[in-house]
């Protein structure tokens, strides 16, 4: 990690305007970018597009004088603060990719339609969603004092 004795910060105010530049031309490289490939997101060119716009974000930060080891600095704190969702999101696409190549999500499929007649299928999901957001919603209730405690209140009348 970057020692901030060594490595003194001084913090810069970026106007709304120049902080929402990259985020425009990034958005606007992404739509050329399906207008030229269409939605076929597995051909690479979306990450060439981000490391475009990251170019452009660092050099526009150079032209407001702001350093090369503020920007790092700003990165690698950003990049600690979204570690843990970052790896949950691996993990639950490795399980899935997992399950789907294996044959454990077709085999649900198959076996649920036969279990869960498609013609009662969504009133039971409902009925099933339902009866989880109320059995969290009361478990909860002890620990809020706030909206979820008023809708239970309501619920309960």
């Amino acid at each position: 990690m970057w020692d901030s004795n060594v490595y003194r910060l001084e913090t810069h105010k970026l106007s709304l305007r120049s902080a929402l530049i990259p985020v425009i031309f990034l958005i606007i490289l992404l739509t050329c970018n399906i207008t030229i490939y269409g939605y076929d997101l597995l051909m690479g060119s979306n990450q060439i597009i981000l490391l475009i716009a990251a170019a452009f974000a660092g050099l526009l930060g150079f032209r407001n004088k702001i350093s090369y080891r503020l920007m790092l600095q700003k990165i690698i704190e950003n990049l600690v603060s979204v570690k843990t969702p970052i790896l949950i999101l691996l993990f639950v696409g490795a399980l899935a990719g997992t399950w789907l190549i294996s044959g454990i999500i077709p085999a649900m499929i198959f076996y649920g339609i036969q279990i869960a007649n498609p013609s009662f299928f969504l009133p039971a999901c409902v009925l099933i969603c339902t009866l989880i957001s109320l059995s969290l919603i009361h478990i909860s209730e002890p620990t809020r004092q706030e909206a979820i405690s008023y809708a239970v209140f309501c619920l309960k009348k």
